[in-house]
């Protein structure tokens, strides 16, 4: 992949993927939670 093609939109793929993190990151923490709580059967 060249950084260097203006075709390649950087600003869009670092949003996606901080983007990604973040609702892996939440899920995580509700699963987690739920775990904690004993709710999951």
């Amino acid at each position: 992949m060249n950084f260097r093609d203006p075709k390649t939109p950087m600003g869009t793929l670092v949003l996606l993927v901080v983007f990604m993190i973040l609702i892996i990151a939440l899920w995580t923490n509700v699963y987690l939670l739920m775990l904690s709580r004993g709710v999951t059967q």
